[in-house]
C-alpha cells in the first residue's frame, strides 16, 4: 500500500531493451478515492519507469484508439495520485482531472506515437532487441486487436501480468459477465505474449493447469512469478511486544467488502462475542474493535445488512471506506493483529505488509499465503469459525498463540521485498529470454 519510498534518486538499470508501458487502468480508475490493489502495481512501475528518460507510455480510449502520452503529463498524473491515495493531501479532483484531459488526447493525431513507432523499429532492427510492451492489469486483456496494434507499431514483445484466476475458478465471486471476459484476457495472453508475470507461483500453477486444459495451437509463453513489493514508511511505531492488558484490543480486516474477503465470518462471531456479554456492560466494554478497511463491493447486502442495521455490533465494528494509506499504515502498526479470512487470493498486500510491521496475523490457510509468509501467521480454514474466535480471544489477552507468533516476528529474518526490487526482478528475468 504505501510507496514512500519507492523512487530512487538515480536511474535504475533496466538492461537493453526498452520499455512501454501501458497505463491504461491509472486513466480509468483516476476519479477513485482510493486504490485497489492492481491500482497499486501499475503505479508502482509507473513510478519506477517514470526514472528511465526512455521508457515510453500508452494507453487505451475507451473506443479502442490506442496512443502515447507525454511524459510530463504522466508524471503530474503519478503525482497527483500519489497525492491522492498514498498520502491523502488532495482531493481526487486533480487526477481525474489530468486523466480527463489524457483519455481525451488520446483521440487527436500524434506525431510523437509516429515518431517514437519509427524509432524503436528501426532500433530493434539495429540492436536486435525488440522493445518490451507492460501491461499490468487486466484492463484491456479482452481486446487482442489494441493490443496488437500495439506490438506491431512499436516491434514489441507483450508482457501482461495475470493476478488471479478467480473469475474462472470461483465464478460465484466474480460478477456474471466476468467468467467468459477473464477465459477471453487469458486466450490473448496465450496467444499475443512473450511472457507473463505473475504475482506468486501460485497464480503461475494454476495458470499453467488452465492452458493444459484449453490448449491453443501455439505453445504456452514462459511464466514468470514475482512476488509483489512493499515499502513501509520508517517513521511508523513498532508494535509493543506486551501491551496493557486493560488496553482494548483492536484488530483490522482490509479488502473490498464483498463475499470473497469472508467479512461475514468476522461480523458473526464477533456478535455472538457481543451477545455472551448481553447482561454484562463492563465485559462488553473489553470486546476487541473490529476495523473493516474498504470500499464497497458487489452482492454484498447480508454484510451491509450488520454493518449497518446489527445492533449488538454497533461501536465494536468501524467500517472504513475511504481510508489513505498513510492512515491504514497507522492503523494497522498499531492494531493487535490483521485477520484475512477470504475464501481466494490472487497475492495478498495487506498480509505482507502487517508482517513487514511486526504485526501479528491471522489469516486462511491458503497456498499463497504460505509461499508469501511461510510459517510466521496463524492458519485457519476460512469456514472454522470457532477456531477463528479463539485465536482472537487469545490475541485480546495478549495470549500464548498471540506471544507465540510475536516471537517468531521478532526472530525472524523474513523481510518483504521492496517495490524496486520486485520490479527489477521481473523486468531481469524479462531481459534474459531471448528477444
Amino acid at each position: 500500500m504505501a510507496f514512500s519510498s519507492l523512487m530512487p534518486q538515480a536511474a535504475p538499470s533496466f538492461g537493453a531493451a526498452p520499455l512501454i508501458l501501458d497505463i491504461s487502468r491509472l486513466l480509468n480508475r483516476a476519479g477513485a478515492s482510493v486504490p485497489t490493489g492492481i491500482d497499486r502495481v501499475e503505479l508502482a512501475y509507473a513510478r519506477l519507469c517514470l526514472t528511465r528518460p526512455d521508457s515510453v507510455f500508452v494507453a487505451m480510449h475507451p473506443m479502442g484508439t490506442v496512443n502515447v502520452l507525454q511524459r510530463p503529463a504522466v508524471a503530474a498524473l503519478v503525482g497527483a495520485l500519489c497525492d491522492t491515495w498514498l498520502q491523502g493531501r488532495a482531493h481526487t479532483r486533480k487526477a481525474r482531472h489530468l486523466a480527463s484531459s489524457m483519455t481525451l488526447g488520446l483521440l487527436k493525431p500524434n506525431l510523437a506515437w509516429w515518431r517514437l513507432g519509427t524509432r524503436m523499429r528501426h532500433q530493434a532492427q539495429q540492436t536486435g532487441q525488440r522493445p518490451l510492451y507492460l501491461l499490468l492489469s487486466h484492463h484491456h486483456l479482452h481486446r487482442p486487436r489494441a493490443i496488437r496494434r500495439i506490438m506491431n507499431h512499436f516491434q514489441a514483445r507483450f508482457v501482461p501480468m495475470v493476478h488471479d484466476l478467480i473469475p474462472l475458478d470461483y465464478p460465484e465471486y466474480a460478477r456474471p459477465v466476468q467468467e467468459k471476459r477473464h477465459r477471453q484476457r487469458l486466450n490473448t495472453v496465450q496467444a499475443l505474449s512473450h511472457a507473463i508475470l505473475t504475482p506468486a507461483q501460485h497464480v503461475a500453477d494454476r495458470l499453467k493447469i488452465h492452458y493444459q486444459r484449453h490448449p491453443a495451437h501455439q505453445a504456452t509463453p514462459p511464466i514468470i512469478p514475482v512476488l509483489h513489493g512493499v515499502d513501509i514508511p520508517t517513521t511508523l511505531p513498532q508494535p509493543s511486544s506486551t501491551p496493557p492488558l486493560s488496553e482494548r484490543a483492536e484488530f483490522v480486516v482490509i479488502g473490498t467488502i464483498e463475499p470473497r474477503k469472508n467479512h461475514l465470518l468476522l461480523l458473526h462471531f464477533w456478535r455472538a462475542m457481543a451477545q455472551d456479554c448481553v447482561t454484562d456492560p463492563a465485559a462488553r466494554a473489553r470486546l476487541p474493535i473490529l476495523h473493516v478497511v474498504g470500499k464497497r463491493g458487489w452482492e454484498n447486502e447480508n454484510i451491509l445488512d450488520l454493518l449497518e442495521r446489527c445492533r449488538d455490533l454497533q461501536g465494536l465494528v468501524v467500517e472504513h471506506n475511504n481510508m489513505v494509506d498513510e492512515a491504514l499504515l497507522m492503523l494497522l502498526s498499531k492494531a493487535r493483529g490483521l485477520l484475512f479470512p477470504s475464501f481466494d487470493e490472487g497475492f495478498g498486500l495487506p498480509l505482507v505488509e502487517a508482517l513487514a510491521l511486526k504485526v501479528p496475523v491471522i489469516c486462511s490457510d491458503l497456498p499463497v499465503f504460505h509461499e508469501i509468509a511461510g510459517a510466521l501467521p496463524d492458519y485457519v480454514d476460512s469456514l472454522d469459525g470457532m477456531r477463528w474466535r479463539m485465536l482472537v480471544e487469545d490475541y485480546c489477552r495478549c495470549g500464548p498463540l498471540w506471544q507465540a507468533q510475536r516471537k517468531r516476528l521478532s526472530t525472524t529474518d523474513w523481510q518483504p521485498r521492496s517495490w524496486r526490487e520486485s520490479i527489477m526482478e521481473a523486468l531481469s528475468k524479462l531481459q534474459a529470454i531471448q528477444p
